[in-house]
């Protein structure tokens, strides 16, 4: 399959290209000297602009249904069609803190619908339950309790289908953080109440973090930085955030940006009505009744409870609140891909790489390819 008359994210880049794929893969991408003709089985751009499709690490539920409800194959199934249809080719099916039983279900099933031929789940994300009960947020705090050797055994065993856990640091020892580590799990601080002081001794164990500002300490005043003022003051920690425009304010999403270059992506941290046309209105997560007031979720006590954008969404919200464009793409796609060490994602798609590719136009429609057919025309 030849896409032709594309254009690139890039200032070096200019003009239009022609992209070659073979085998769900990238194999020649061609710097045209002039718009070209389809030929048959081409698919003409158009000039349109063309990227990797979107990575979401955390994603609790998408069309219509909640890992957290039922861990199963099935479950899967739908938020991989729903996640599809909707621009994201890789997803991590999310777990908030739960008891035994069901984290090990969960993994178990994630496990045995990876194997399925090019699935779009890249791994389960474990958040919670080695947290701090007083950040836990919208968790059911029953179920919080530090990682135990058995626990950890049990995840090391299965660690090809685990691509991400958040925890806070006090609820796992040096020792475990490390075995998770080599393992190649990608390890994220959130839900955390330390300091600064207690977050930045531990801070080099963790890869990123969990939807910052939300579920951790913030910064209280000019001596006491917290869990937040930790991970702006690092070099190399990347961060997740929520561009829902509700989770975190559009000046704090664009310091964040500045402080954070290259290493700043978007996460939905979706639940069951996103990708589904807000529907239902009302329903439960982590044991708690949930509503949909002016486009976010929360409790009737107010506490925020996940989002119900798609990642597009979260893109065009970036764009909204004066992210560049290229940047934007970079923090849907190839930022994300790099936190949970997923290769062939660049937001500039080149020879090698994934051939899961999105055609984004200027009216904000898009179409989506995999395995060299249109999936989805959203």
């Amino acid at each position: 399959m030849k896409i032709i008359n594309a254009a690139l994210a890039s200032d070096e880049l200019s003009g239009l290209y022609t992209l070659t794929l073979e085998n769900g893969k990238i194999t020649g991408r061609e710097r045209q000297d002039f718009y070209r003709k389809a030929a048959d089985g081409d698919l003409n751009a158009g000039e349109c602009l063309i990227t990797h499709g979107f990575v979401d690490v955390q994603v609790n539920g998408f069309g219509g249904v909640t890992f957290n409800d039922d861990p199963s194959e099935r479950t899967l199934s739908v938020m991989e069609q729903a996640a599809l249809r909707n621009g994201t080719t890789k997803f991590c099916p999310t777990l908030v803190t739960s008891d035994e039983q069901k984290l090990r279900n969960a993994i178990a099933a994630t496990e045995r619908y990876m194997t399925r031929s090019d699935s779009a789940v890249a791994g389960i994300h474990l958040e919670g339950p080695f947290i701090s009960r007083g950040k836990c947020g919208i968790h059911n705090s029953d179920y919080i309790r530090p990682l135990t050797d058995d626990t950890l055994e049990f995840i090391l065993h299965h660690h090809s289908a685990v691509a991400m856990m958040t925890a806070s640091p006090e609820m796992m020892t040096d020792r475990q953080m490390a075995e998770l580590n080599r393992a190649g799990i990608t390890l994220s601080i959130g839900h955390s109440d330390l300091t600064y002081e207690q977050v930045a001794r531990k801070l080099d164990a963790f890869r990123t973090a969990t939807h910052l500002f939300n579920g951790m300490r913030g910064i209280e005043g000019a001596r006491s930085p917290g869990v937040v003022g930790a991970i702006l003051d690092d070099h190399a920690i990347m961060a997740g955030i929520i561009p829902d425009l509700h989770h975190v304010s559009p000046p704090l999403i664009r310091t964040a940006a500045r402080m954070m270059p290259g290493r700043l992506y978007a996460v939905t941290d979706a639940l069951c009505p996103a990708g589904n046309g807000g529907k239902p209105e009302r329903f439960m997560f982590c044991d708690k009744e949930l509503h949909i007031a002016d486009g976010f979720c929360a409790d009737d006590a107010g506490t925020l409870g996940g989002s119900v954008i798609t990642m597009k969404d979260a893109m065009q919200n970036l764009v909204k609140i004066g992210i560049r464009p290229s940047d934007a793409l970079k923090m849907t796609n190839e930022i994300p891909a790099r936190c949970i060490r997923l290769a062939g994602y660049s937001a500039v798609p080149k020879p090698g790489e994934s051939g899961d590719l999105l055609l984004l136009r200027r009216d904000g429609s898009m179409t989506v390819i995999r395995n060299e057919k249109i999936i989805a025309e959203n």
